[in-house]
């Protein structure tokens, strides 16, 4: 009888320290996935903020450029309203003479009012070009502009979603070690009754 209650005692001796063993476990298996999920929860807020700000800055950006862009199309614009007040008054001062454009392009001698306004024109022409390259470019920045800040929203939108599925597949791994660890506890204190 004295050897059988040694060996019950070495039985419930054994019970507790696996019980023990199991109880420990499961705590450090809980306090490595709070501290996982507050790692997780730490760098979705990192990539958030760095989201945001690079939506932040590139809207600042796109916003100061609509200046740049508007001034660089004001000044083609400028630069060709002032080439056709040129050719105009050359051409007004020596049209009614029979000085044209059209008229110069069938000459094949030198004439220095047809060269001056042959210059004149090829001034609007260049300026012409240059005003609508401007407007192009403008259009183009803009869009350029538009889509960098859209790919931002898209990049924030997206951090946010896996932030909120990270929310729960941290809280689900969360709950499943707090199960572990209340069965552990409740099964040494079943054994305790036993």
């Amino acid at each position: 009888a004295q050897n059988n209650l040694a060996y019950q005692q070495s039985l419930i001796t054994a019970s507790e320290t696996t019980d023990q063993q199991a109880i420990t476990t499961a705590q450090n298996n809980l306090a490595y996935q709070q501290s996982l999920v507050a790692a997780s929860q730490a760098t979705d807020q990192e990539t958030i903020s760095s989201a945001q700000n690079k939506m932040g800055n590139d809207k600042t950006t796109a916003s100061q450029n609509v200046a740049i862009y508007q001034s660089s199309v004001d000044t083609a614009k400028n630069n060709l309203s002032n080439a056709l007040l040129t050719f105009n008054d050359y051409e007004g001062l020596y049209g009614p003479a029979g000085i044209t454009p059209t008229f110069c392009a069938t000459i094949n001698t030198i004439n220095s009012n047809c060269t001056t306004l042959t210059q004149d024109n090829n001034a609007v022409i260049s300026a012409q070009t240059t005003y609508n390259n401007a407007l192009l470019t403008q259009t183009q920045n803009l869009t350029k502009d538009a889509q960098t800040i859209a790919a931002d929203q898209l990049s924030y939108n997206d951090a946010m979603a896996t932030a909120a599925l990270n929310i729960k597949k941290n809280a689900q791994t969360i709950a499943a070690n707090q199960l572990s660890y209340n069965d552990a506890m409740a099964t040494a204190a079943l054994n305790i009754k036993k």
